[in-house]
C-alpha cells in the first residue's frame, strides 16, 4: 500500500493535545498515528501493519505493535478524557440516553501474541483472535466509546495468572464502571 499521511494534521495535533498528559512523548507518538490510521483506515483492515502503511515515513511496526498490545499507559484515564472532551462540547438530553454492549473480535496472526485464542465471530466463523468486550454509551447524538475489556479463555486466565470473567460478566463490570462514575 502507498502511504498517504505525511503527518498528522495540526487541527487533529490540537485535539489529540488533550491526551498528551497521560502519556510520555513517544507513547502520544504513537497515539496520534494509531488515532489517525484507525480514522483512514476505511474498510480495510485495522490492524497495525495496515495503520503503519498509511504513513509516508512508516515506524518500526514493533513500536506501535507494542504501544497497543503491552501498554504502559492507562486506558482508564484516556477514556475518561476522551469522554469528558466530548461531553464537554454536546448538549445532552438526559431523558435519551443509553449504552451499547457488543463483543469485537480482532484477527490475529500468531499464536504467540499474548491472550490471542480461537473464537468465534459471526462474520469470519472461529478464527485466532483477540475477543474484545466494547461499550458505547449514547446520549442524543452523542455516541461515546465507554469501555473496553480484553476476553480471555479460562485456559489462558489460568496462564496469566488473572480471574476469568465471561464475556457477560464483563459486560456487567462495564455498565457498573460507568454508571458508578
Amino acid at each position: 500500500m502507498f502511504g498517504f499521511i505525511a503527518e498528522i494534521p495540526s487541527r487533529l495535533k490540537h485535539l489529540f493535545s488533550k491526551f498528551k498528559k497521560h502519556l510520555t512523548k513517544p507513547q502520544y507518538e504513537n497515539f496520534c498515528r494509531a488515532e489517525l490510521g484507525i480514522m483512514t483506515a476505511a474498510q480495510g483492515e485495522h490492524d497495525i501493519k495496515s495503520i503503519n502503511e498509511q504513513f509516508t515515513q512508516r515506524k518500526n511496526q514493533s513500536s506501535l505493535n507494542r504501544f497497543i498490545t503491552d501498554p504502559k499507559w492507562n486506558i482508564e484515564a484516556l477514556m475518561n478524557e476522551g469522554e469528558e472532551l466530548l461531553l464537554n462540547e454536546a448538549e445532552l438530553n438526559l431523558q435519551v440516553e443509553y449504552q451499547l454492549i457488543d463483543d469485537t473480535v480482532c484477527k490475529k496472526y500468531s499464536v504467540q501474541t499474548e491472550m490471542v485464542c480461537y473464537n468465534h465471530s459471526s462474520t469470519m466463523g472461529t478464527v485466532l483472535s483477540h475477543d474484545y468486550v466494547t461499550s458505547l454509551y449514547v446520549n442524543n447524538t452523542v455516541a461515546v466509546a465507554d469501555g473496553l475489556k480484553l476476553y480471555g479463555n479460562e485456559e489462558k486466565c489460568k496462564e496469566k495468572g488473572v480471574p476469568f470473567k465471561t464475556r457477560v460478566q464483563l459486560a456487567c463490570d462495564l455498565i457498573r464502571s460507568h454508571w458508578q462514575s
